[in-house]
């Protein structure tokens, strides 16, 4: 498949959830992630990707990865409140920067809620299972404590459960907020493209994404990953498995998670944020 345009001269296509993901650098090798430099290259869709030479070694998040966390707990804060309005929202605890619209920006984050289903919603005819918005709302509670984290200069404490479920949630890989996350970058990139399906999205399925997950996830014989095999569910299995199958053929699979499907997210109960010491506190300790 080609880029769309040439990825080192421009900004790549924005991200949209009507936009198949992948597109223009799904089947992208060693040698093109090698080559970005530069945030300005970079879709927010390709923040799922590792680009080796855009990992910092324990600095601050980079800007761009860090406004579109913000924009990802501001959305998903915002529809928390229309799927569960009779409960309240989760207390939160991050900053939302001026000028961030949470309702404008919710099409560009999810595709599962179109004009017909919002309406339903609202009259009270649609209506989505307190496990799903009991999910929501750990996940919501996780992301926001990790933003808080980061916004006051403090690094969120790794953990293997924290870096799958904050690039499920963000669209992030973990790597560019954990250096230990570098050394499985297949595996972060595989719960962001999780999670860009359990947003509604259609994507393509990346080479590493179907092999991470042949290996780890969808072996008959039982999941490596209970914490990647939860984000899908059981009922994704054949079908993420036949996907995987066309891809190692040479093909260019295009995969949705089925509508109507029960999403798995009870395991984002059990992560908890914590933090080490601030950036700066031993300087001036």
């Amino acid at each position: 498949m080609e880029r769309l345009g040439d990825p080192w001269k421009g900004p790549r296509p924005t991200a949209a959830a009507d936009r198949l993901w992948g597109d223009g650098f799904a089947t992208d090798g060693l040698l093109a992630a090698c080559s970005l430099t530069d945030w300005a290259d970079c879709s927010p869709d390709e923040y799922a990707m590792v680009f080796p030479r855009l990992l910092s070694s324990g600095g601050p998040l980079a800007d761009p990865l860090l406004r579109h966390l913000e924009a990802c707990v501001a959305v998903r804060a915002w529809r928390l409140k229309r799927l569960d309005p009779e409960v309240p929202a989760v207390q939160m605890r991050s900053r939302t920067p001026e000028g961030v619209d949470p309702a404008a920006l919710h099409r560009a984050w999810f595709a599962d809620d179109r004009a017909v289903a919002c309406l339903l919603r609202q009259l009270g005819l649609l209506r989505t299972s307190p496990e799903r918005v009991a999910s929501e709302r750990r996940l919501l509670a996780f992301l926001d404590a990790t933003l808080d984290l980061v916004q006051r200069g403090l690094d969120p404490v790794w953990s293997e459960d924290g870096e799958a479920w904050f690039a499920f949630g963000s669209g992030i890989h973990p790597a560019y907020l954990w250096p230990e996350s570098a050394i499985s970058p297949d595996r972060g990139c595989t719960a962001a493209w999780l999670g860009h399906l359990d947003r509604g999205r259609t994507a393509l399925m990346p080479l590493a994404v179907a092999e991470y997950l042949t290996d780890a996830v969808l072996d008959p014989a039982g999941s490596r990953d209970g914490t990647l095999a939860a984000m899908m569910g059981p009922a994704e299995a054949p079908r993420l498995r036949h996907a995987a199958a066309r891809r190692f053929a040479g093909g260019d699979p295009k995969v949705a998670f089925g509508r109507g499907r029960h999403r798995r997210l009870a395991a984002v109960g059990e992560v908890r944020p914590g933090t080490s010491v601030r950036k700066d506190a031993l300087e001036h300790a």
